[in-house]
């Protein structure tokens, strides 16, 4: 996608990210450009959700945990829904030095979600994502989380985030068309921390100012509540089964 030719000239007058923030909320050159980008994508955002959705449902009809589900909720479906990266976010990158102008747009600028009621649920539609999503219109990029061997790890050893995001662009050769984006696959948990988490402390420019102590016993908490969230997705996972198991008159092993 071509960027407005002004963005350069724009992001290289703003020393800070305070003044970059004061011409956001003052004049809005920024914001003018990155309107236009956001626009560019936005026209093609309907296409990409519907065969993202078209994908899931196929990944659905492919999973017995899915079947399971249906068994107990029948109105129960997997939606994915889309946002778009925030300015204030890309400002926040911009000043940090983590992205520069030739960055933009980012992958994940617009990113897509799906949000699943279990854990094992999530893992067994990860997989089954993971061989559609590699298949046109879409191409796959990359996966994260993810170890040196470039298989799937359940949490971020850094930070304690558990989701699954799959890195992808979008392909229509018959228009000219190539479009990155994200999907990421979480459950309802997941989604919780990683909403806490987001917004509190990562995009919090504070954060790093903090004494080194508070700092480290705030991420160490961080971990413990994710780690507790973890195991109360695999119990309620258990739960569904002694439910699905009673649902079919078949009494849990062990039990009478």
């Amino acid at each position: 996608m071509k960027l407005p030719t002004n963005l350069n000239a724009i992001l290289q007058s703003f020393p800070s990210y305070d003044t970059l923030r004061k011409d956001y909320t003052a004049h809005g050159q920024l914001s003018e450009c990155y309107e236009e980008i956001i626009q560019k994508l936005r026209e093609y955002d309907t296409d990409i959700q519907r065969d993202l959705q078209r994908l899931v449902n196929r990944a659905v009809i492919k999973s017995p945990i899915s079947a399971e589900l249906h068994l107990l909720d029948k109105a129960y479906s997997l939606k994915v829904v889309s946002r778009v990266k925030s300015l204030e976010s890309i400002y926040r990158k911009l000043c940090e030095g983590s992205i520069t102008w030739e960055n933009l747009p980012l992958d994940d600028t617009v990113g897509y979600r799906i949000i699943c009621r279990f854990a094992d649920e999530c893992k067994e539609l990860r997989s089954i994502l993971d061989a559609e999503i590699q298949l046109p219109p879409f191409s796959l990029q990359s996966r994260y989380p993810r170890d040196e061997n470039g298989d799937w790890i359940d949490k971020v050893p850094e930070s304690g985030y558990r989701s699954c995001d799959f890195a992808f662009v979008y392909l229509r050769p018959e228009i000219g068309l190539s479009l990155e984006g994200e999907l990421q696959l979480r459950t309802t948990l997941q989604h919780a921390w990683a909403e806490v988490s987001h917004d509190t402390f990562y995009k919090n420019t504070d954060f790093k100012k903090l004494p080194p102590y508070v700092a480290e016993g705030t991420n160490y908490m961080m971990h413990a509540v994710s780690d507790n969230l973890d195991a109360i997705d695999r119990h309620l996972a258990e739960l569904r089964k002694i439910v699905v198991k009673g649902t079919k008159g078949e009494p849990p092993k062990g039990e009478n």
